[in-house]
């Protein structure tokens, strides 16, 4: 493979953004630091700097995936002309979008929970920031009485079921349904429930 130019100030970028890619072709217990050294052109030893040891890049790799999914779930939440179902389902569409493109980094950090070490607060501070659009969506969405109900069992509830769907599409679970047919079906349940819908009065 041909070295993969990159500045000396930023190896570390270079070795996650390598890291990130490597996961899809081979899975986690497949990336080679060796590899990756190859791969961008430096000495074998040379990413051992910032990554020691297999699970200080697992880590990192975590928190790579955490910010970027945190990035596309904020700008996909910005719309002001865009209602609570839209945004809701935008929100949906982004997160099920990033675990189509990415579902080996997706499973990895989708799995990976805390502990009571001070890394495990950290990770959850950067969990909170990831999917804090969400929170801030369903907090407007009480505030104008659009949502009911307990604020955090409707939240759990709304993420326990985007967050499962998107491990679903991760793991090819979805057979050959297309995904944005699957987004919208879901946040169509979400939004209206299972129970039957009353039929409109006759006119």
């Amino acid at each position: 493979m041909q070295a993969i130019p990159y500045r000396r100030s930023n190896l570390r970028e270079a070795v996650l953004d390598r890291a990130a890619a490597a996961i899809e072709e081979t899975g986690f217990d497949g990336i080679s630091l060796r590899q990756i050294a190859r791969d961008l052109g430096v000495s074998h030893a040379a990413p051992n700097r910032y990554f020691p040891d297999r699970q200080t890049l697992r880590t990192a790799l975590v928190r790579h995936g955490l910010a970027e999914l945190g990035d596309r779930l904020a700008a996909a939440t910005t719309d002001p002309g865009a209602d609570f179902g839209g945004r809701l389902t935008a929100f949906a569409a982004a997160f099920v979008g990033y675990a189509a493109a990415h579902p080996a980094l997706t499973s990895l950090v989708l799995a990976t929970t805390s502990d009571d070490s001070a890394e495990g607060d950290e990770l959850n501070e950067i969990k909170q920031r990831t999917f804090g659009a969400a929170i801030a969506l369903l907090d407007d969405a009480h505030r104008e009485g659009i949502v009911v109900g307990d604020p955090d069992r409707v939240a759990m509830a709304i993420l326990a079921v985007i967050q499962g769907l998107a491990t679903m599409v991760a793991g090819g679970s979805i057979g050959d349904r297309p995904v944005d047919t699957v987004v919208t079906g879901t946040v169509d349940v979400l939004l209206h429930g299972l129970l039957p819908r009353p039929e409109p009065p006759a006119t």
